[in-house]
């Protein structure tokens, strides 16, 4: 009968632990907080009043900046456009200093989250993020190029108006 008693009083202490918690996190998605750990490109700080909020870091942002621009328009000098893995090379070339490293996968992933210019996604809705407290590394814009050029890559071009022919594209090998 005891052991049933301090069963029933964990069980009560843990949901009533899990519902503050949760409550936590409603009210910091409410204000426009990403309520997790921060993404590549940004550190956590505490402020003075105990506030968890998002800043810079100052070689992964630069890093993270610069693939967006590469990835959105090329290399300067250059008219190909790079894959993900080449500029993922390039940058790690470039920026040798950034602490944590990231695969070209997790490059990708990060090209195409909504964090960088300013939203985030929690619990599969995207919020609004608050410029204050979780300052945008990229514009809308560029961010929305970018994503426009990751829905166009492996699409087959036309091969335009001078093969003209009604059986092209029937038959593959």
């Amino acid at each position: 009968m005891r052991w049933d008693l301090f069963n029933n009083l964990n069980e009560k202490f843990i949901k009533d632990h899990t519902k503050n918690v949760m409550d936590g996190v409603i009210k910091r998605v409410e204000m426009g907080l990403f309520p997790c750990k921060a993404p590549f490109g940004y550190r956590n700080v505490r402020r003075n009043d105990d506030l968890s909020v998002f800043e810079f870091d100052e070689w992964e942002a630069s890093y993270v900046k610069k693939g967006f621009e590469l990835f959105a328009f090329g290399s300067p000098g250059s008219d190909r456009a790079m894959s993900i893995a080449e500029i993922k090379r390039s940058l790690d070339l470039e920026f040798p200093h950034t602490k944590r490293k990231i695969t070209t996968k997790k490059f990708k992933q990060v090209l195409q989250n909504p964090f960088y210019f300013g939203d985030f996604i929690y619990d599969g809705v995207q919020y609004k993020g608050d410029p204050d407290l979780h300052p945008p590394l990229v514009t809308f814009d560029l961010w929305k190029k970018v994503q426009d050029r990751i829905a166009n890559r492996g699409k087959s071009r036309s091969r335009g108006a001078d093969r003209a022919h009604p059986y092209i594209g029937l038959l593959r090998c």
